[in-house]
């Protein structure tokens, strides 16, 4: 399997997430009968003038396909200066191939790609999102 070659701690590939404390890829367990089945979550937080953010989620997820349900916030200034968005992200199973549909709340964020690796872009200010996902 080809591995992404410059890994950040927690990034994913396929069913493999990345630990830089031992330098190794480490398959992620599927337990069907927990209480979350296969779903994994990742918090992010970036401020909007950083740019696009790496989720290290790769949008190749093979067999199964895969999805990405996306909650996210942002505030640019004290009060109500804030936008809330849902987002659910069809994963192909090659050829970086995903698809990204607004669920509710302001439509603030973008996506792109970095090779296979899903980007997220959220608008000036403080950003967070949590991802919800399985591969």
């Amino acid at each position: 399997m080809a591995f992404p070659t410059s890994p950040s701690d927690g990034d994913l590939y396929k069913n493999y997430v990345y630990r830089s404390a031992t330098d190794l890829w480490q398959k992620v367990a599927y337990d069907p009968a927990s209480t979350f089945g296969g779903l994994t979550n990742k918090h992010m937080q970036w401020t909007g003038a950083s740019g696009a953010q790496s989720t290290g989620i790769d949008v190749n997820s093979g067999g199964y396909g895969g999805s990405i349900f996306i909650i996210a916030s942002n505030n640019t200034a004290a009060g109500d200066n804030t936008d809330s968005g849902l987002y659910l992200v069809r994963l192909g199973y090659d050829g970086n191939n995903y698809g990204v549909t607004p669920c509710g709340g302001d439509n603030a964020w973008s996506f792109s790609l970095s090779g296979s690796t899903l980007l997220i872009t959220g608008p000036g200010g403080n950003n967070q999102a949590e991802l919800i996902y399985y591969i």
